[in-house]
């Protein structure tokens, strides 16, 4: 096994400008990788985690996407407008009509290679919110879903927060409701998906 405890590191990359800050504990071992609070941190971004991976092997878990066991739980985090546009940079996209100015996220994700389950999603950016939670089984040797089972999809919807993309598509603001809330359930497979629910503006 391989551990280490990481008090403090600093590091920046590429169009990464801004340091990064790194803290927490992480153990690699021939059957399991762990993540103990480990705390991300870059420009006014915070990212908070506990992980951990369980596997037979690392052949088989490189090669065919076995794992035993799986958790991720995701706490009190947020992402800055600066991170996305830092991070979109390294890899080409381009950020300018993206909406957000901030983003907080709380999630709790768990299963194995055969089947995963969403306890919790929550993403809040201005007074627009995401919060979904399901369960999706995965076909063999892949993280393809099979079955998906979406238990909750709330969505609300708040014009002022998209403005920018709004006009960048010169679209009528008008003709935009200022609110928009959903509330569905559905499955189906990972090609299509039966929902059920309730749009309100």
């Amino acid at each position: 096994t391989y551990a280490a405890a990481i008090d403090k590191l600093n590091f920046s990359y590429n169009e990464i400008t801004s340091p990064v800050n790194l803290q927490g504990e992480i153990a690699v071992s021939d059957e399991n990788i762990s993540l103990k609070e480990i705390a991300i941190a870059h420009d006014r971004s915070t990212v908070n985690l506990d992980g951990n991976l369980s596997y037979e092997n690392t052949e088989k878990l490189l090669s065919n996407f076995e794992f035993t066991d799986f958790d991720l739980e995701i706490n009190e985090s947020n992402i800055s407008r600066s991170t996305f546009d830092q991070v979109a940079d390294l890899v080409g996209v381009d950020t300018q009509s993206l909406p957000i100015e901030q983003v907080q996220i709380e999630a709790h994700l768990n299963g194995n290679s055969e089947s995963l389950e969403l306890d919790q999603l929550q993403l809040l950016s201005g007074r627009s919110s995401l919060e979904i939670e399901g369960k999706t089984t995965l076909i063999e040797d892949s993280l393809w879903p099979k079955e998906v089972n979406l238990k909750k999809l709330i969505v609300d919807f708040r014009s002022e927060d998209f403005e920018p993309l709004l006009s960048r598509f010169e679209m009528n603001p008008t003709l935009i409701p200022s609110f928009l809330t959903l509330n569905a359930n559905g499955s189906g497979t990972g090609d299509s998906l039966f929902a059920d629910g309730m749009l309100s503006t």
